[in-house]
């Protein structure tokens, strides 16, 4: 599913650190903040489970 993928969820971040920079006051600014790192969080659990299984 394409809303899975790491690239996906650093465009959002990407989107989300755009509209804080350009929110009306600090509230809505953190809310965007916060957004943006739970979607770098996402984008970093998707690229593992992305990775191939290492055999032990």
């Amino acid at each position: 599913m394409p809303s899975e993928q790491p690239e996906y969820y650093l465009r959002r971040a990407a989107e989300e650190r755009d509209a804080a920079a350009s929110a009306p006051n600090a509230s809505l600014a953190r809310v965007h903040d916060d957004l943006a790192a739970m979607y770098d969080r996402m984008a970093k659990e998707a690229a593992r489970e992305r990775e191939p299984a290492l055999a032990d």
